[in-house]
């Protein structure tokens, strides 16, 4: 015989899917997560998806051979033989500019390169330890043999699988109770787990689980998975180490923002999106002035973004993100950086085992940086 059941003895799941609220936070709730996106799954291919036991996310990826070395000591005007410290991005006919002079390589001997001074009528010239040498094409004589190029070694990084949940429990005296002018308890304290559109949150908040997942970003450190280890996603700083530069005393400077931009461009990089704190953002507005423009973005719920030109390229966005530490300032290539969603945050109604109610907030996600030479984090001071 069946038995009864009622809604206290009811084991009967219901989910519900909310992942699509997280499109009506406001733009400035939680700006990177806006940004970026919460499914870059479906612009990126991974050797492992979904992922399985392991929770890990493997993608391949390369990068072009750099297009800059440096002198590695002093030339004077009659020499012919430059030592650089990586001779291996060079061959035969490429033509190089060391200051104004241009130069081609003969030859080449691991870190030695043999070259003909001052061609294109330029002229030869005295050259400084570390002066930045840059190829600017390739010239070859009629019948000269092939030159073998650099070659760069596919990797494969990875990252581990978070996994981000938080419960709401109310008893039944309250969830019938109008405390204060809330009519829906439950639904009032699900609204703060989640936020978004109005149907499951306050329009324009992010919840406190969309917050603690935009912290995957700044402070995420990879730790793998299993029944005993809890599993947590590296963020930025697990993946960039090539691009780091200065500390929270040093000054943020003009200087070394365009040094890093250049470096991400000899590395192949092409950088769209700076993102700091108001101090930072308020410095480099300066640095620009009559060089900014604000544009009314539609597509991003109305927001105002703002761009500046630079000397190294054509505009990049600057972006305010108030969960970025104010010593911290981030270039990035948004089209190689953001988080993947392995389940979508869900409401699901747990078993009840006594007069209350529960309902649980529940999402898995991880966070991809691909290239990690293109893109860079400027430390500095909060201040000056």
């Amino acid at each position: 015989m069946p038995t009864v059941r009622t809604p206290t003895t009811d084991t009967t799941i219901q989910k519900r899917v909310v992942a699509d609220s997280i499109r009506f936070v406001e733009w400035t709730a939680c700006p990177l997560v806006k940004r970026l996106g919460l499914n870059g799954e479906d612009r990126w291919d991974f050797e492992n998806w979904p992922p399985g036991g392991g929770k890990k996310i493997e993608w391949l990826e390369d990068t072009l051979p750099a297009v800059a070395d440096q002198l590695d000591g002093a030339v004077d005007a009659t020499q012919t033989v430059f030592l650089v410290d990586n001779g291996y991005l060079f061959h035969e006919g490429h033509i190089l500019v060391i200051d104004t002079e241009y130069t081609i390589v003969q030859s080449r001997a691991n870190n030695l390169l043999t070259v003909t001074r001052a061609q294109g009528g330029t002229t030869a010239a005295t050259h400084a330890d570390n002066a930045a040498v840059t190829i600017r094409g390739i010239a070859k004589k009629t019948g000269a043999n092939y030159a073998i190029g650099a070659t760069t070694t596919v990797t494969a990084p990875y990252n581990y699988c978070q996994i981000l949940e938080e419960a709401v429990r109310v008893n039944r005296d309250q969830a019938d109770a109008h405390d204060y002018g809330v009519p829906d308890t439950q639904a009032y304290h699900l609204a703060k787990l989640i936020g978004g559109d109005k149907s499951v949150g306050p329009k324009g908040r992010a919840g406190t689980l969309l917050l603690r997942l935009a912290d995957m970003a700044y402070y995420g450190k990879r730790q793998v998975m299993s029944d005993s280890v809890e599993g947590m996603a590296g963020g930025f700083k697990q993946f960039i180490t090539t691009g780091l530069t200065g500390d929270t005393s040093t000054p943020f400077r003009r200087e070394t923002l365009e040094a890093q931009l250049r470096r991400i461009y000899n590395t192949g990089g092409m950088p769209d999106l700076i993102v700091t704190s108001a101090f930072g953002a308020t410095k480099i507005t300066q640095w620009y002035e009559g060089f900014v423009r604000t544009t009314l973005s539609e597509e991003r719920g109305g927001a105002h973004i703002t761009s500046v030109r630079t000397p190294v390229f054509p505009e990049m966005e600057i972006m305010i993100d108030w969960k970025c530490a104010e010593t911290e300032t981030y270039i990035l290539d948004s089209e190689r950086v953001g988080w993947v969603t392995v389940r979508p945050f869900d409401v699901e109604r747990k078993p009840s085992l006594g007069d209350y109610d529960v309902d649980s907030v529940l999402g898995e996600y991880s966070f991809v940086v691909q290239n990690e030479k293109v893109h860079s984090i400027i430390t500095h001071s909060s201040t000056k």
